[in-house]
């Protein structure tokens, strides 16, 4: 991403809220979220009424990593919450096969028709970090150099796919299971910084949301190809300089009516950066307590402007 690109979304998202909210679009345009994740006119139909409902800074045309999981093998069960991965043993990372996933072409699709309805938001998309995809491997035996460069593979073509959409924003996803050990060699193996590439190569930014990442120096994730980070924050006791990425500070509690912003407060004033939610929000989140909480971590940050 250029460097001017890159200052501008900055500088929008910076000291404000942005929430990941994808699957409970589905409920709000009253559709299985099955439904939304095969079909691109209703994913994108249910993504912009979201929006308008909310209206985010940023809005999420998915966030839902079992797209890529899918699509190298993995069998997906629906039900009322998030999908779940249900068998890995036919898991092969081959990036050769991954774009023609019929998932990821609704997914194309649907990012095309959601910026044609909304021309003027900031898009986001989201893809299966390499930490997630290698928990997949049915074994527990050390990954061969094979494996890792094709999970890395993997990796870089949905990232470069979903920037070939003209998203604004790319997501590198990793739950919180994947913890410091897991994203520490990943980063080693430098496939981050690769993805990062890739979007700079589309003027794109890209966040890397790991909530179970801890890193207290801020060292090793480098601002020049990953502009923003969303992980354990609260313990990191430097400020964005010397290449640090922009920190996404979690709003635990989030939808369940019971923000905790008391921590966020003391971190805010060392660390500037912008709130965020720690995943996407689950489908059978009370909405009056999304609007409740928005309101309330909104009049947080205006607050602590003051």
């Amino acid at each position: 991403m250029t460097h001017n690109r890159l200052r501008e979304l900055t500088t929008q998202i910076q000291g404000e809220f942005l929430p990941w909210i994808y699957s409970i679009s589905s409920r709000i345009h009253q559709v299985e979220l099955r439904e939304m994740a095969y079909d691109p006119n209703v994913m994108s139909a249910a993504v912009v009424e979201c929006a308008e409902l909310f209206n985010p800074i940023v809005v999420s045309v998915n966030l839902d990593p079992t797209v890529w999981a899918e699509a190298v093998g993995c069998e997906v069960a629906w039900g009322n919450s998030f999908p779940v991965i249900t068998d890995s043993s036919g898991f092969t990372p081959n990036p050769d096969v991954l774009l023609e996933c019929e998932r990821v072409k609704v997914l194309r699709d649907a990012i095309e028709r959601t910026r044609a309805s909304i021309p003027n938001s900031l898009l986001a998309c989201a893809i299966t970090g390499p930490g997630m995809l290698s928990a997949l491997l049915p074994t527990d035996e050390p990954m061969s150099d094979s494996e890792v460069f094709l999970i890395g593979e993997c990796v870089s073509e949905a990232a470069r796919m979903v920037c070939e959409t003209g998203v604004d924003l790319l997501v590198v996803m990793e739950e919180q299971a994947i913890n410091n050990r897991v994203i520490e060699y990943w980063l080693k193996r430098g496939i981050y910084h690769q993805v990062g590439k890739i979007s700079a190569y589309y003027s794109i930014a890209t966040a890397l949301l790991s909530p179970g990442y801890e890193d207290s120096e801020a060292l090793m994730i480098d601002s020049s190809t990953i502009g923003y980070w969303i992980g354990k924050t609260e313990n990191i006791r430097h400020s964005r300089a010397n290449g640090r990425p922009l920190f996404g500070h979690i709003v635990n509690g989030f939808g369940a009516g019971r923000c905790e912003l008391e921590d966020i407060r003391k971190v805010l004033k060392r660390l500037p950066g912008f709130l965020t939610t720690r995943w996407d929000l689950d489908p059978d989140t009370d909405l009056t307590s999304v609007h409740r909480d928005a309101s309330t971590v909104r009049k947080f940050l205006r607050d602590s402007d003051r």
